[in-house]
């Protein structure tokens, strides 16, 4: 399971990173979730993508799992 969230309650010191240092981050990690969902990032600013990405209550669960 993957919880894109996770990044602002587990490290709160993301917050306090320098913005470039954040696009970074969540470029390395969440680059392949922003690709599957180009459509809806296109013509937006990467800062703006990043911060919705880290924002996302999002679960992608492996497929064959019992969801309760």
């Amino acid at each position: 399971m993957y919880d894109f969230d996770l990044i602002i309650e587990e490290y709160p010191f993301y917050n306090e990173l320098p913005a470039s240092l954040q696009n970074l981050i969540s470029h390395s990690l969440f680059d392949n979730f922003k690709t599957d969902f180009n459509a809806f990032f296109l013509n937006t600013e990467i800062g703006f993508q990043h911060a919705l990405i880290v924002n996302l209550y999002c679960r992608i669960y492996e497929p064959g799992k019992t969801i309760l």
